[in-house]
């Protein structure tokens, strides 16, 4: 067939569907979710599995930390002077390291805080990516009291500095002391995860463990080594230094991946291979959509094509012509389903943006060539799937036999066909229902957790003071009591706290033990608790319940006893059948001993702790401890959010330096610790509910087809006496076992895909019966609805019509 030939049968099936603008219309619109969805898929595989770091060779970047055989704890970072050591050795690649915090800049704009990297000198080096404006950092900017310098990144330079020209060699204030900008990295570049801003680590050669930073690790493999060959050499360094290892490191062991496996979690690379599975399932229900209503399309032009072929059309060309029709319909779906998927990728980062759970930067999913082939692809595949079922019924026409009947008596081949992928629709419907059910069950289950603590009109927030301006703890316990006096000051504040972390959002952690229990072998076996430094008010502002004692009080400061207050799950955990009053706890990083004055309520402490049981916590007053970052909250009298300027406001008459970071309710920050399930569900959600609708239209048009090639015997058996419900169960019953055996398989593959979202669920089970129960009542109300209105329609036709019927 040449291109002129192929050329008329696109032309021919143009003006055939020209002529039937609602087939066009309904066939595009089933397709393009399915496109739209599959696109959008596309793009979340292409971004986190297919994604590749934005460096030169980037098959050579591993990450190296440690991990402790013993307990299974992984994760952890390499001490400074261990990686000095490292440095030195004969490895099959070269190191760099860095650790992220908080970059607090000042001087003629507005203070604000920044996401920084403090990284060794040859990182960017490794990287083999340098500033494209000023210069590196030089092993002269990591010696111990040299000047300060900062490197930014070419946002930060646009939006701060207005792109200007001059800005190598200006001095600003950074974290409250004098920096020079010596250079701008280039567009896009955010290493490692969001960074803009960049200093140098001060490397001491003479610092030991005990007081050296932890580092993350980077290393660029030599060419031809992999990371196995990284590792046995990093061991091999490991153990002929063991002697002079602290304790805590000699059973530890080196862990190393390769550089996407770090910053690209599990949790998102199972959760977009899953739901590109179930975006699979809806694709291919609009596929057997359209393949049914083109299978019932051919036979109504069944006639046309019994003519042409009488005329001399090949059997190919008859084929060309239906799948030239097929074609069409995907390629409009196709450009249909690229603007859905872009809107959707949209509202995806909006989300992710709202969460602060951005990916790193270089998680992207560009419109490139891969894209494109990608879309050429989806379009012929879909083309063929839902075309080439009928393009081949209609190549097997007899002419005879389809000249004499047209289209009112054949397609019974078809219709089973048809009536049997309808089925499966069924099951995929039926698979995705339970999912998603269950992950909503879940998501409301994580939204009613009560945390043991009053959240409504809370602000908060949170700062973090430097050694520079507050270098002892006295100066910064003032800063405590100046900054919660402020708050407590501002219009329309009812109570104001500040603490080092909040009910449900941030906590830090204590390894602590009671009196008369030996002391663990090592820290990382040590007993764990949730730690808080609170201001006494903290209690009081967020209703906390008090079960035996008192809260803590202003006369708990550095003159008087160490006390502490704790959750009643930590009286549970660690003095269990004991009064708690009275005790004592040593807790390992304050090396001292406090005594338990009070036992509140269990409370919820960190956003993690929300899909889990209550966690042991422990509260200590700020005036006793010593700690340079802080959260603070304010209990409004109406919208909290109005208050944002005024405390901003309050922040800066203690510190003109300082900026505020976080500013949004404790409510907000609840909710972002279940995102990643309100994500889930919405993502499953939108695949179900198009799922169920096309699967509905789907077997509505199947009924309708089966209905309407029954009319003419309708007709007979209500001539000779049935009624209308004697007709209808005839019709229900050809469809009731098939169904059933088709809802019955789905519900058996849900308890398994199912399975995949298990660690998710809050309160939950995969075999939940309530779920199961509910998917099962909407499906057959869903298969009742679709069954019954075609048949009613044809329950309306009068006898000697159905008899004339064709």
């Amino acid at each position: 067939m040449g291109m002129h030939t192929l050329l008329f049968e696109v032309r021919h099936a143009g003006r055939r569907l020209a002529r039937s603008p609602g087939f066009f219309f309904i066939t595009v619109l089933m397709l393009s979710l399915g496109t739209g969805l599959t696109l959008f898929s596309f793009g979340g595989i292409q971004a986190y599995l297919l994604s590749e770091p934005p460096y030169p060779k980037p098959q050579q970047l591993a990450h190296i930390e440690l991990y402790d055989p013993a307990s299974g704890e992984d994760g952890i970072e390499v001490p400074q002077p261990l990686y000095l050591r490292w440095e030195k050795q004969s490895l099959p690649g070269a190191l760099a390291g860095f650790y992220l915090g908080t970059v607090n800049m000042s001087g003629e704009e507005r203070p604000e805080r920044f996401e920084g990297a403090f990284v060794t000198t040859g990182m960017f080096g490794l990287l083999q990516t340098q500033p494209a404006k000023g210069r590196d950092f030089t092993s002269a900017d990591s010696i111990p009291g040299a000047p300060a310098v900062i490197i930014i990144s070419h946002d930060l330079w646009l939006n701060r500095f207005l792109g200007a020209p001059d800005v190598v060699g200006r001095t600003i204030r950074v974290n409250a002391h004098p920096a020079t900008i010596i250079g701008v990295m280039p567009e896009h570049f955010a290493f490692p995860m969001q960074q803009d801003v960049w200093l140098p680590i001060t490397h001491d050669p003479n610092v030991d463990y005990d007081d050296a930073i932890d580092l993350e690790v980077i290393a660029r493999l030599a060419d031809g080594r992999g990371v196995g060959g990284m590792h046995d050499a990093l061991a091999a360094a490991l153990a002929h230094m063991e002697s002079e290892l602290p304790a805590e490191l000699r059973h530890l062991t080196p862990a190393v991946k390769t550089y996407a496996e770090e910053f690209v979690s599990d949790w998102a690379q199972r959760v977009v291979a899953t739901l590109s599975v179930c975006v699979l399932f809806v694709l291919f229900i609009a596929c057997v959509n359209v393949a049914s209503l083109m299978t019932a399309r051919g036979i109504r032009y069944q006639r046309e094509t019994a003519i042409r072929g009488a005329l001399g059309a090949s059997r190919w060309r008859l084929v060309a012509s239906v799948l030239c029709e097929s074609l069409l319909v995907s390629i409009a779906a196709g450009g249909v389903g690229l603007l859905l998927s872009h809107w959707g990728g949209d509202a995806l980062d909006r989300y992710l943006a709202a969460t602060d759970d951005l990916p790193p930067y270089w998680v992207t999913a560009p419109y490139d060539w891969n894209l494109l082939m990608f879309i050429a692809g989806l379009v012929f595949l879909v083309a063929m799937v839902a075309g080439l079922a009928p393009a081949l019924r209609a190549g097997r026409t007899d002419l005879a036999h389809d000249l004499k009947e047209g289209g009112g008596t054949s397609g019974g081949r078809a219709s089973r066909t048809i009536r049997v992928l309808v089925s499966v629709e069924i099951a995929l419907s039926c698979i995705l229902l339970v999912s998603t059910g269950l992950m909503l069950r879940s998501t409301a289950n994580a939204m009613d957790v009560d945390i043991g603590a009053d959240t409504e009109n809370v602000l908060t927030g949170r700062v973090g003071m430097f050694d520079d301006a507050y270098p002892n703890a006295s100066s910064r316990r003032l800063f405590v009591e100046r900054l919660q006096d402020e708050l407590s000051r501002i219009p329309g504040v009812t109570a104001a706290t500040v603490a080092t972390g909040l009910p449900g959002a941030v906590s830090g952690s204590a390894n602590v033990r009671p009196e008369g229990v030996e002391k663990p072998a090592e820290v990382f076996e040590g007993n764990w608790t949730r730690y808080v430094a609170v201001t006494p008010e903290y209690f009081e502002l967020f209703d906390i319940a008090l079960r035996e004692g008192r809260f803590l009080a202003a006369l708990d400061d550095a003159q008087h006893p160490d006390t502490a207050v704790v959750t009643q799950a930590f009286a549970d955990e660690y003095l269990p059948g004991e009064n708690a009053l009275g005790k004592r706890i040593w807790i390992e990083h304050e090396e001292r001993w406090v005594t338990i004055v009070g036992v509140t309520r269990n409370v919820i402490q960190d956003e993690d702790d929300l899909n889990e049981p209550p966690q042991p916590v422990l509260y200590r007053p700020v005036a006793q401890t010593d700690y340079r970052f802080f959260s603070f909250a304010i209990k409004a009298a109406g919208d909290p959010y109005l208050l944002q300027n005024p405390v901003r406001a309050a922040v800066q008459r203690v510190d003109a330096d300082m900026p505020v970071y976080w500013l949004r309710t404790l409510d907000d920050w609840i909710l972002i610790g279940t995102s990643g399930q309100h994500l889930l569900s919405a993502l499953l959600g939108v695949c179900t509910f198009f799922a169920v609708l096309l699967a509905g239209i789907g077997l509505y048009a199947v009924m309708a087809y089966a209905v309407n090639q029954r009319v003419r015997e309708i007709g007979v058996r209500r001539a000779l006496g049935a009624d209308d419900a004697r007709v209808m169960a005839l019709l229900f019953r050809d469809n009731a076992m098939q169904l059933s055996v088709a809802l019955l398989a789905g519900l058996v593959l849900a308890v398994g895909f199912a399975r995949l979202f298990a660690s998710e669920f809050v309160g939950v089970s995969s075999f939940d019966p309530l779920t199961y129960l509910a998917v099962i009542v909407m499906l057959v109300f869903m298969i009742v609805i679709a069954s019954f209105v075609p048949t009613r329609r044809a329950l309306k036709i009068q006898p000697q019509e159905a008899l004339r019927h064709e």
